[in-house]
């Protein structure tokens, strides 16, 4: 392990970074790929209240059922809240607030096209809820990295898209996006993808390992070499294995990384 430091090191002060010349192959899609997307926010975690700016202002205003649907949906009765937020919207058709419980209610039971339409809603009744619109980008990044893991990166790209225009600050969405790129060969396009993770979650080793692999794949030694460097900070078992692929002595399969272990991912 030390000689490897010291290889790396050497590289990083001889200043060892190459680019394929334009219109050079950018050789086969990433074939080391880890991410891990975080689903919706449970309705406790995404904030079951009268706060926000999607929120009605008179707490004395508001509809019965709806604070009924608020208590159901905190004790995890969600058929009820959804029963209740019903009954709220026949009388106050136009509460984008009863909308986006409605979409919570709906996420914790799975039923993600109607949660979709839910929260939709609130933001057509108020653009200006960002809890509504992080929600629902949320269930499009869950849609995405369930493609990924079905073998669809072309449809994973799409749902994957929808979610940063949701929440561009997503920066797990972003690592998945570059995961769907590079399986389609558009390992540039994954490079964007993978750069805005890491600017937004330095942290995230996962978003790092794979800047380096694409880095690699793309010829760049000094990028690869750098991304090694910061990924040995933050998960030396990660480093590792990026090194293998440096050294040519470790075989890439496509494979996310999660808690506990690895999922394989098909082509």
């Amino acid at each position: 392990m030390r000689r490897r430091y010291l290889v790396v090191a050497s590289l990083l002060l001889a200043g060892c970074f190459f680019l394929p010349a334009p219109g050079k192959a950018q050789g086969k899609a990433p074939e080391v790929i880890r991410g891990m997307q975080k689903g919706p926010a449970e309705p406790a975690e995404a904030g079951i209240s009268l706060k926000g700016k999607g929120a009605q202002a008179n707490l004395a205003d508001v509809d019965p059922s709806y604070k009924q649907g608020l208590k159901y949906l905190q004790q995890g009765k969600y058929k009820k809240a959804l029963k209740a937020f019903q009954e709220a919207v026949k009388r106050q058709p136009n509460s984008p607030q009863t909308y986006y419980q409605m979409g919570l209610a709906y996420v914790a039971q799975d039923d993600q096209d109607k949660a979709i339409k839910s929260l939709q809603k609130a933001l057509r009744l108020n653009p200006d809820f960002p809890e509504a619109r992080v929600s629902l980008g949320q269930i499009f990044a869950r849609q995405g990295l369930k493609l990924l893991q079905q073998g669809s990166p072309e449809a994973a790209e799409r749902a994957l898209k929808q979610a940063i225009a949701q929440n561009p600050q997503d920066g797990l969405a972003f690592n998945n996006l570059g995961v769907a790129l590079g399986q389609q060969n558009r390992v540039r396009e994954s490079l964007v993808a993978f750069m805005e993770a890491v600017s937004l979650d330095p942290q995230n080793a996962n978003a790092q390992f794979n800047l380096g692999v694409t880095y690699y794949l793309l010829g760049d030694k000094g990028g690869t070499t750098q991304q090694y460097a910061a990924t040995t900070l933050l998960d030396p078992n990660t480093a590792d294995e990026l090194f293998g692929i440096i050294q040519n002595t470790r075989k890439p399969l496509f494979r996310f990384s999660f808690p506990g272990g690895f999922l394989p991912v098909g082509r």
